[in-house]
């Protein structure tokens, strides 16, 4: 299959939403991971702590020095990140064959996103309003970025909420500063 032009500009037939005909080809995702958080130790100054969680996902902690924290859990068919307070990502986002993407428009994104976080490219803003809206922005060293909002992950508690606007409260321009660049890489 030719995932990442399938649909040459047009839309995916209804039935390609709920259709998932080759999640493998995301595999080559999972081994990128392995080479971010090599480069990132490599260059940063970072802990890396790994687990193996109770469903069998890889957990990877990289606690900097300076700067958001990110855990990536890594499963056989994607990677969750977490970073900073309350940022949450996950790549792939669908492996439905409408979304028609593919391992290296997603190792990309993937990439583009661990590396922006480290070099002090993470904006959270929570909460924002009278609704509790989260706003978010990935800015890459490159001035490219995206930026999201909405109402914060269901699933995070409401203690952990009011934890997160505290700590997002007190720092300025809504975040901590980049990683700490090592005087020389390991």
């Amino acid at each position: 299959m030719d995932y990442g032009s399938r649909w040459a500009g047009g839309s995916p037939p209804d039935d390609a939403y709920s259709r998932v005909s080759h999640p493998e080809r995301f595999a080559p995702v999972l081994s990128v991971v392995d080479a971010l958080v090599e480069h990132l130790a490599t260059w940063y100054v970072v802990d890396v702590d790994r687990r193996v969680s109770e469903s069998g996902a890889r957990v990877i902690c990289l606690r900097p020095t300076t700067g958001a924290t990110i855990t990536l859990t890594v499963s056989a068919e994607s990677v969750d990140i977490e970073a900073g307070a309350l940022f949450r990502d996950r790549a792939p986002v669908c492996t439905c064959d409408a979304c028609d993407e593919t391992a290296e428009s997603v190792a990309d994104n993937l990439e583009q996103t661990l590396l922006a976080i480290a070099a002090g490219g993470l904006r959270e803003v929570f909460p924002v309003g009278q609704r509790r809206w989260l706003h978010t922005r990935i800015h890459t060293p490159d001035g490219s970025g995206r930026s999201s909002g909405g109402q914060p992950d269901p699933a995070i508690p409401a203690k952990r909420l009011d934890e997160a606007a505290d700590v997002l409260g007190r720092l300025p321009d809504g975040w901590w500063p980049a990683w700490t660049l090592r005087a020389e890489p390991v």
